[in-house]
């Protein structure tokens, strides 16, 4: 049996890490961890969708493409977002919500 079908998909492992911080925030509150969650956010927030966009087996935002400007894009919103637990987390629900279903979040 080969290890690849063994391996849960990274990408709902994410969705579950991402799940988990939240859960975590909403139990420890805003001071405690809060910097290394909003980085752990940001972290799958810019590298989901460069991971779909480059590799393509998965719906990343119609603007994300293989290319240095989405590279350096997705660089400045993850510098952004690490920063900015609430918005990180927005994105990663938005993202999941379009890889999911293929709409973009309300």
């Amino acid at each position: 049996m080969s290890g690849a079908r063994l391996r849960p998909s990274f990408e709902a492992d994410k969705n579950k890490i991402a799940t988990a911080n939240e859960a975590l925030r909403e139990r420890a509150g805003d001071a405690a961890g809060h910097a290394r969650r909003a980085l752990t956010l940001a972290g799958i927030a810019a590298g989901c969708p460069a991971n779909f966009a480059w590799r393509g087996h998965r719906r990343a935002r119609a603007e994300y493409q293989p290319d240095d400007e989405t590279a350096g894009r997705l660089r400045t919103l993850g510098l952004a977002w690490a920063r900015d637990y609430d918005a990180a987390s927005a994105e990663v629900r938005a993202l999941y919500r379009l890889r999911e279903w293929g709409e973009e979040a309300d």
